[in-house]
């Protein structure tokens, strides 16, 4: 079976202009951290008590936030490692956004996701904090 051509990304004049394929906004705004000092900036500019940066022996920490009003943030906070380190440091972000996404899912009250929105919903959290570790790093 002939495999379909993909639309160009940057459209041609007087051609369709293709639109983002993200399906969901998330109702938990989350955020990447790389080191402690802009993790306790955040936390002093959301209001919040400071708290440990990464817990005791860990590779990373996902911190789940709550205001006052009940809303909900995350942040991950992942130190910055050597350019040989990247593999673990991106197999760690995969298990970080697992993390996000059962915070997603219980903020939506969601208790069976199906296989496919799971697995999408996940890669798509780990691709956003792997983009913002390389930019926070490089």
């Amino acid at each position: 079976m002939p495999r379909k051509k993909t639309p160009e990304k940057t459209p041609a004049k007087n051609l369709l202009e293709w639109q983002d394929s993200v399906l969901m906004t998330s109702p938990v705004p989350y955020a990447l951290c790389t080191s402690q000092e802009a993790f306790r900036d955040e936390l002093k500019r959301l209001g919040m008590e400071d708290d440990e940066w990464l817990c005791k022996g860990a590779d990373a920490t996902t911190h789940i936030l709550t205001g006052e009003n009940g809303g909900q943030a995350v942040i991950v906070c992942i130190p910055s490692v050597p350019e040989d380190d990247t593999v673990d440091v991106y197999s760690t972000l995969c298990h970080e956004a697992v993390h996000v996404w059962q915070t997603i899912r219980k903020s939506i009250g969601e208790k069976r996701p199906g296989i496919e929105q799971e697995a999408y919903s996940i890669q798509s959290i780990a691709r956003n904090l792997m983009m913002a570790y390389r930019k926070q790093t490089t």
